[in-house]
């Protein structure tokens, strides 16, 4: 019995022991979680000459109030920069020239553990709208007829930098063709790319019924291009009479 009693507390002991070799036995730090809540899609490519970044920072130790976050924009084929230090969660980026970009966000906390994260995207800048060239409309006086008239869109896009424009084949067209009292109007649903000529143009039809709808028939056009810039309204008539 006293046997048991002694290997009891030595086992006792022995917990306690290995116990406050826990307590005191250090742990390994956390690196610091750190994502993006708003930049650039990564590899895009933007038509604006800004960008806006946003991001949230979070440690399992909780130690980042002692810690720092830095930032630095890189141009890519062109030497790095250095950090710089930042007291927000978020940074906007302006006047930047046509080319690639690399933003980066390196938050360190209190142990000198970091984590970095970047975004990647490209700057086409282009403030300006395109332009309709020429819209082909039918005849301005027509027959009392079952008649189809066709329409044809010719457009290019205007930019800061030729590197800038959309390409003829990605700009969009939109339409509304009306007539007189009882015809109903019909319009595109939202701007879409152009199917004519290779993609280069815009070419839609309609059937008109002129036995019944006699009067002006206006077709009214805009083009859209990749940076959301609308060119101004172009438009003609037609009369049936």
């Amino acid at each position: 019995m006293r046997h048991a009693k002694v290997l009891i507390v030595t086992v006792a002991a022995s917990l306690l022991l290995w116990s406050c070799v826990e307590e005191i036995k250090p742990k390994t730090n956390k690196k610091p979680i750190v994502w993006f809540t708003r930049a650039p899609k990564e590899s895009s490519v933007i038509f604006s000459n800004a960008a806006e970044f946003e991001w949230i920072a979070s440690d399992w130790d909780d130690d980042l109030g002692m810690g720092a976050t830095y930032c630095k924009l890189d141009t890519i084929g062109m030497p790095p920069v250095q950090y710089e230090r930042v007291f927000e969660n978020r940074q906007e980026v302006i006047n930047l020239p046509d080319s690639t970009f690399s933003f980066r966000v390196k938050v360190v906390d209190a142990k000198g553990d970091s984590t970095v994260i970047s975004r990647r995207f490209t700057v086409r800048f282009d403030n300006l709208p395109p332009v309709v060239d020429s819209l082909y409309c039918p005849a301005a006086k027509q027959s009392p007829a079952h008649l189809t008239v066709h329409y044809v869109v010719y457009a290019h896009d205007v930019a800061p930098s030729p590197r800038s424009a959309s390409p003829p084949e990605s700009l969009k067209y939109w339409y509304r063709f009306r007539g007189p009292s009882g015809f109903q109007t019909i319009e595109a649903e939202d701007f879409e790319y152009a199917n004519w000529a290779g993609g280069t143009a815009y070419h839609v039809q309609f059937e008109v019924d002129g036995t019944t709808y006699q009067g002006e028939f206006r077709f009214v056009t805009k083009v859209m291009d990749r940076a959301g810039n609308t060119s101004a309204p172009v438009s003609c008539e037609f009369k049936i009479e």
